[in-house]
């Protein structure tokens, strides 16, 4: 078995890239960073960051925030696993309860 480091995106701004209708699960030219690029680049977890401009209203930049998080939940549901190292992924289906994962 070879060790390996686990290498974490700490800060990533793909979210409003999903904003702008980018599809992660395809390798796009003009994307920084998608599914595929990730798990080429031998990368285990990323950070999407949500930044909203300064320009915003705090009701508006929280509607942003909370649109953005959306994004990225279907854009992960749309393409389950596409992102995830293959060796990261559930053997079996699981679950939240009380904020903790569960294997069920």
């Amino acid at each position: 078995m070879v060790n390996r480091m686990f290498v974490l995106d700490s800060h990533c701004d793909t979210p409003s890239q999903i904003m702008r209708l980018r599809n992660l699960s395809v390798d796009n030219p003009y994307a920084h960073v998608d599914f595929p690029k990730l798990r080429a680049g031998g990368v285990d977890a990323s950070f999407f960051a949500l930044y909203t401009p300064g320009t915003m209203s705090p009701d508006a930049a929280t509607r942003y925030a909370l649109e953005m998080l959306a994004g990225i939940n279907d854009a992960v549901e749309a393409a389950p696993y596409a992102g995830l190292h293959p060796r990261l992924r559930p053997r079996r289906p699981s679950r939240v309860h009380q904020g903790h994962l569960l294997r069920l």
